[in-house]
């Protein structure tokens, strides 16, 4: 059936995550045709992007998105589902064989051939960075001016004031979650840390034949390129003993197409840089 509205898109959506907590699903279970203006797209519903062309979000489907995003309940739940699949959907491009169905402890159960691996997935932001995230969902895409925007942050994130960088550059806002240079050496402590978080929950998942955890970057300047994975990897290898509860730390950077692999066991890393990822 095709997509053809944003309540359509919901529903749909809703249906395929339905599904996937159900039984073990592919990449090629969420991709379905979305139609708006006589123009078709197909989509990733996992993430709600464009499968194939030059833009992840055209126009059209950022208006679906700000509408899911401004509804609130019911689609609170359907959002905090979005952010996983989006997360794990980037993971899929790395390994497009992985069967996957959602779990709540872990949050997903992977399947390679006979094997089932449990997956627990994080972000790794800021408080600063979380309530910037809030202001740029409900403005960008909206033809806000600097403005309107500083209005909202004054209005309803008054916590943040003097904390976060809003300039127009040729008539564009452009919202920083920081002011001034950006300590990435904290950045990446804030990165083990949730690894280690999520390492302590993994010991009560003795199911699995390995434990994984992803963490999101959520597209944080300080985790772009190989000499970042670097450092990373020895703050990981630091902590050996405290991330032995899982077999492998993928961390991941959607706008800049890079992802880490780290083995827990060798501490060993792979810096991936995905060329054939959509602007």
């Amino acid at each position: 059936m095709e997509i053809n509205s944003s309540d359509n898109l919901y529903e749909k959506c809703v249906e395929k995550y339905s599904l996937a907590k159900k039984k073990f699903c592919t990449f090629n279970d969420f991709q379905e045709i979305f139609q708006v203006n006589d123009q078709k797209m197909v989509i990733n519903l996992l993430n709600v992007t464009c499968v194939e062309g030059d833009k992840v979000r055209p126009k059209e489907l950022w208006k679906v998105i700000h509408k899911l995003d401004d509804n609130g309940i019911p689609y609170r739940d359907f959002i905090k589902d979005l952010t996983e699949f989006s997360s794990l959907s980037y993971l899929l491009l790395i390994y497009p064989d992985l069967h996957f169905q959602k779990s709540e402890k872990p949050d997903f159960i992977l399947k390679i051939e006979d094997r089932l691996i449990g997956l627990e997935v994080t972000s790794a932001v800021s408080e600063v960075e979380k309530q910037v995230n809030k202001v740029a969902k409900f403005n960008f895409g909206r033809n806000k001016t600097v403005e309107d925007i500083q209005d909202y942050i004054d209005k309803n994130h008054r916590n943040i004031t003097d904390k976060y960088g809003l300039y127009d550059i040729n008539g564009k806002a452009v919202l920083s979650p920081s002011k001034g240079s950006v300590d990435c050496h904290v950045y990446k402590k804030l990165i083990v840390e949730k690894a280690l978080n999520k390492a302590k929950k993994a010991k009560k998942y003795s199911s699995f034949s390995e434990m994984w955890v992803l963490i999101d970057t959520e597209d944080n300047l300080c985790f772009t390129e190989k000499h970042d994975a670097e450092e990373l990897s020895k703050l990981f290898g630091k902590e050996d003993k405290n991330l032995m509860g899982i077999s492998k730390v993928i961390v991941i950077n959607v706008i800049n197409k890079v992802s880490m692999l780290y083995d827990v066991k060798s501490q060993e890393f792979d810096f991936i840089r995905q060329e054939s990822v959509y602007e």
